[in-house]
């Protein structure tokens, strides 16, 4: 699909802070989309991801993807969905940010 026609939606990249995630995740927001990048940091570094952190499109969600995603996310879905975020999400996040699932 070409570019100019792709509608800018919301994109998750497993492995995003690897050498070729973060490629990807940089691209996709060059694209006008909204990232959630998925890793653990076992093979992928932060510093990957530091051009991307100050994105408001972009979240890193510290997860290994060969685990299920069993947390709370009512404010990352509004991101993802393009919603505003109030104080009570605003609250979530930080709390996911607390346990370190999101950074």
């Amino acid at each position: 699909m070409a570019a100019d026609t792709m509608r800018a939606s919301p994109r998750v990249v497993a492995g995003g802070a690897g050498f070729l995630g973060s490629d990807l995740c940089e691209r996709l927001l060059r694209l006008g989309h909204s990232v959630l990048c998925v890793d653990n940091l076992t093979t992928g570094a932060r510093g990957n991801l530091d051009e991307l952190t100050e994105e408001p499109r972009f979240r890193l969600m510290l997860h290994d993807v060969s685990e299920p995603l069993r947390t709370g996310l009512g404010e990352l879905g509004a991101w993802l969905e393009g919603q505003r975020t109030d104080d009570r999400t605003e609250a979530a996040a930080d709390e996911l940010r607390r346990r370190g699932l999101v950074a």
